[in-house]
Formats: C-alpha cells, sequence, structure tokens
C-alpha cells in the first residue's frame, strides 16, 4: 500500500475549542503532519480566563469556573484532563456540598430556595412563589398531545423553550424558573431559543414518549437502557471506551457534581497550550486574524503573513466571523452563518475581607426575566467562596462574588457598551449586590470584564440551519474536504461540548484522512463537523 502524502491542517481560533482541536490532531496525526494553529488575540484559551489579583492573590474567574463530570462530554474532558496529568490539581465539589445543594432564584424580591431533595421539593411546591402553578401543571402533563411536526419537515420541527415549557406545563414556569436557568447557561431569551437544539431532552421526551412524566418513569426502570436522546454508534464506542479507560477516576469522582482546579479553569487551557508549544508538528500563531482563505493552499492574516501548503481548515472561531472571513476572500456564501447572534456579558468579580457577608450559603442565585425592576438587567450572582475555597489559600477570610449582567437585556434595550465605562458597570454590580444581599461594603478587589459576543444563540430551528449548513459544505467543490467547522456557534456553548465535538471531528477527519481507498470503500467521506444532523435521518417521529 502506498504511504499517503502528509497533511498541513490550519485551525483558526485558539479557545478551548480550537486547542482540543489541535490537541488531538497532535495526538493521533502521523509524524509528519503539521498543524498551524492561528489565534487572533494574543493570550489563548477565549472565554476561558482566570486572574489573580493583590497581595493576597484572590482568584477571579471571568468565564468558565466549574465544570460538570457526567455525560459523554464530561467523560471526554475528565479524559482529557487525565492525559494532560492534571489530576494533582483536580478540586471536586461533592453533592452534598452547600454549592451544590443550595441554589437559588431572586423572584419577585426576594431569595428562593430551590428544593434539593424529594421532601425539600414537597414543601417548596406549595411555599415558593418561583414554583406556583407546577403541581396542577404537572398533573396535566401527561395528557397534553404531542404537538404536530412543523410542516411535516422533522428537519425544522422545532419551538422555543418557552412555548415548549408553557405547552406542557404552564407559562408561570417558563417565565420564572427555566428563564432564570436560560440566562444562567445562556444569557439569553427564554421565548426565543430553540428546545431542540438547547433542551434536546425535553424535545425527544415529547417526541418518542409524548410526555415528559412518561420519559422519565421509562428512564426510571434500572432494566431499560433506551436513550430517549439519540446516540451515534461514534459515541456509543467513545463511552464505552472512555469508561473502560478511566475506571479509577469515575470511581473517584462518584459524588462530585462539579470540579474545578487550584489555579482555575484556565490551568486546563495552560496545560494544552504548553504539550502544543513542545511539539514540533504545530506552530502556534498568536495576534493574528485571519483575513483571507483561499482554499487551495493559503492563508493570509491581517497583519500580512502568509501561511502556505494547507490542506485543511478547522474553523472554531464564531460562526458570523467565518462568514467575514468568507466574504473578504471572495469565496461562496455558505448559508445561516450570521443568523443567530451571540450575546455580551458583563462579568463583575468583587472580593470582600468579610467571611460571613452573604445572607445565605449556596451556589448562587440566579434572576428571570420576570423579576421586577432589574433596572441593572441582572443575570445571576455566584458566590464563589462558597464552592472552592481552596483556591484561595492567602484570603481565607474574603469572600468573593461574582455579578453578571446584560446578555440579552444589552440587545433588547439597544444598549450602547461601547461607550460603558468599567466604573459604570462596576457601580451596577455593586447596586444589585447591595439591593439583592443587603452587601454595602467596599470591595478590597474588583475586577470589571465586558464578554462581547461570548455566547452564541441557537434560535428556534438552529437545528434545522445546521442540517443545510452541512450540505452546503458537503456540495460545494471549494470547501468539500476542505473546511470543517466545530466551536460554540453549532453544538453545545459549554468547555465540555467544545470538548467532545472537537474530539469526535479530529477522530472523523484522521480516520477518513489517514486509510487508503481500498479500506474505505474506494471513496472518502467529506467531514463538516455537523455530523450530528446525519445521526437523527432514521428517527421515526
Amino acid at each position: 500500500m502506498p504511504s499517503l502524502p502528509p497533511k498541513h491542517y490550519a485551525v483558526l481560533g485558539g479557545g478551548i475549542s480550537g486547542l482540543t482541536t489541535a490537541w488531538y490532531l497532535m495526538r493521533g496525526a502521523p509524524p509528519e503532519t503539521k498543524i498551524t494553529l492561528i489565534e487572533a488575540a494574543n493570550k489563548l484559551g477565549g472565554w476561558i480566563q482566570t486572574t489573580r489579583v493583590g497581595e493576597e492573590q484572590v482568584l477571579f474567574e471571568q468565564g468558565p469556573r466549574t465544570l460538570r463530570p457526567s455525560g459523554l462530554s464530561g467523560l471526554a474532558t475528565l479524559d482529557m484532563i487525565i492525559q494532560l496529568k492534571l489530576t494533582s490539581s483536580f478540586l471536586g465539589i461533592s453533592s452534598s456540598h452547600s454549592a451544590s445543594k443550595k441554589r437559588y432564584i431572586y423572584y419577585p424580591d426576594k431569595l428562593n430556595e430551590l428544593p434539593s431533595s424529594f421532601f425539600g421539593a414537597l414543601t417548596s411546591l406549595f411555599t415558593l412563589p418561583v414554583l406556583k402553578g407546577i403541581i396542577p401543571g404537572l398533573l396535566r402533563e401527561p395528557f397534553v398531545p404531542k404537538r404536530k411536526l412543523h410542516d411535516n419537515d422533522k428537519d425544522f420541527d422545532d419551538e422555543s423553550i418557552h412555548s415548549f415549557v408553557s405547552r406542557r406545563i404552564n407559562s408561570h414556569i417558563a417565565d420564572n424558573m427555566i428563564s432564570a436557568l436560560i440566562h444562567g447557561i445562556y444569557a439569553g431569551d427564554v421565548t426565543k431559543l430553540s428546545v431542540r437544539s438547547t433542551f434536546p431532552l425535553l424535545y425527544y421526551s415529547e417526541r418518542k414518549y409524548g410526555s415528559l412524566l412518561k420519559a422519565m418513569l421509562v428512564k426510571s426502570n434500572k432494566k431499560n437502557n433506551d436513550n430517549i436522546i439519540p446516540i451515534s454508534h461514534q459515541d456509543q464506542i467513545l463511552q464505552r471506551t472512555l469508561v473502560e479507560q478511566n475506571k479509577e477516576l469515575l470511581k473517584s469522582v462518584q459524588g462530585i457534581s462539579m470540579y474545578s482546579f487550584r489555579d482555575g479553569v484556565e490551568e486546563l487551557v495552560s496545560a494544552i497550550e504548553s504539550e502544543l508549544a513542545a511539539s514540533e508538528k504545530v506552530e502556534i500563531i498568536r495576534g493574528q486574524a485571519v483575513k483571507n482563505l483561499s482554499f487551495e493552499d493559503e492563508i493570509q492574516t491581517i497583519q500580512g503573513k502568509r501561511i502556505d501548503g494547507i490542506d485543511h481548515v478547522i474553523s472554531t472561531i464564531p460562526s458570523f466571523e467565518l462568514k467575514k472571513i468568507l466574504y473578504h476572500s471572495k469565496s461562496p456564501s455558505l448559508p445561516h452563518l450570521d443568523y443567530n447572534p451571540a450575546v455580551t456579558v458583563a462579568v463583575v468579580n468583587l472580593a470582600y475581607d468579610r467571611p460571613k457577608i452573604l445572607p445565605v450559603i449556596g451556589f448562587g442565585y440566579l434572576i428571570p426575566q420576570t423579576t421586577p425592576n432589574n433596572l441593572n438587567y441582572g443575570l445571576g450572582v455566584v458566590f464563589d467562596s462558597c464552592a472552592i475555597p481552596e483556591q484561595d489559600p492567602k484570603a481565607p477570610t474574603v469572600t468573593k462574588l461574582t455579578v453578571m449582567m446584560g446578555g440579552h437585556y444589552y440587545d433588547d434595550n439597544n444598549i450602547d457598551m461601547e461607550n460603558m465605562s468599567d466604573e459604570e458597570i462596576l457601580s451596577q454590580a455593586q447596586n444589585l449586590v447591595q439591593s439583592h444581599l443587603d452587601i454595602t461594603a467596599a470591595p478590597i478587589h474588583a475586577l470589571v470584564r465586558l464578554q462581547k459576543n461570548c455566547i452564541p444563540q441557537y434560535y428556534v430551528g438552529h437545528y434545522g440551519r445546521m442540517k443545510q449548513l452541512h450540505e452546503a459544505i458537503k456540495s460545494n467543490e471549494r470547501y468539500a474536504g476542505k473546511l470543517s467547522v466545530t466551536g460554540a456557534s453549532y453544538w453545545g456553548v459549554s468547555v465540555n461540548d467544545c470538548v467532545l465535538n472537537a474530539r469526535k471531528l479530529v477522530e472523523n477527519l484522521l480516520s477518513n484522512d489517514f486509510k487508503d481507498k481500498e479500506t474505505m470503500g474506494g471513496t472518502r467521506k467529506i467531514i463538516t463537523g455537523l455530523e450530528r444532523v446525519e445521526e437523527e435521518e432514521n428517527i421515526s417521529f
């Protein structure tokens, strides 16, 4: 069998998706492979940003602060952590910890503690304003008819999260509890986001069983191995492999609901970056934004740098940025790259030199869209020092909070963030914690970061648009076999989602690019990174 020619992959973007993509390429591709990672900023990691401040070296997270070990995506990240030898820095938070059990919603003018146990739920269902009406809603839910397919087109069968929950339970729960949850994950508007793409468990529970409660009962039967959400053959194999390879770690994380590292989530970024920098296969280009993609063999940056001999481009940058590059390159347009907006979130870290300044303990609280007088556009507040005090050994008496503001509110109200100073944003955050938590003291440390366009918004119909994008890449001679996409714009915004999707893309590319044609039946597949849409082709609705 003749040897296959070496490949040169260009990875656009140095956030967690780009880093993970380059890392798996480095580990899995033949020695002669070349990998060029191009990042517009001078620093890698994207929205994962950890900073220590002051003499006490207080740790502030301006992006993700904890990761979850659950599900296939959680397994994929844990496996990466083992390979990167980060387990010695691992800080787990048990399911019984107050940060795991005690979570709140601020509605309408006070903190409502969400139930964490069956008996707690029995009381809360009758006493919490935020859960008003949930009992009659749940009692009627099994009798609510399944929604008819949208125009008999299962690709675009979708509705907003608010519409789904209002229809199957009631609008009060959608307005309050669910909108608060969406603020915490997407900083988005519950009336606009796709239930199919953001909460597939809800969507497929109805499609498969006709009822959420029926789906829960079926899954509670341990003898039932049926999956509510479609799982591809690739995912099944990967899950079995990861479980088999990481038995000891999985035992150690049993009973852990979330985790971080001693020096914050950015430790993950630093570990990947170190391995990439040490590899002869990899070149990292920082501070260079891509301007042109020829899809022949060349990339040009805005600063004038040219990268030649490119065989395959993997874009992990936001999809709307990819659209701009294709436009400037005079390349054929691809559908829907700029359909979904991304919201901007103001992240304000506050540290107080008082150990018991909070009125409650727990992970923090979220703010629903219906909370009145939300003049500072609050989304939620995290009680950082409650969750992982081990990150601040030099500051045992310090209380840390992170206030998140803006998101869809900035867009809905046409707020001009370009002209708002850090001082104004800090003042808004302090006003919010004073109003909600009665904290009037001045912080000893504060850090303001405006995270522009940081969270993509999967609007209703997202799945169908991704299928059309998948087909467009496959059918266009300019892109077929030369362009793949992954990252938060497409199939999930969490760190775990980004890691898993990057890993699967690389596995597909390497198995495709480095097998001879005879082994593959005479043809090679076109890998777009959007293969998830093919997994649902044979599902009966």
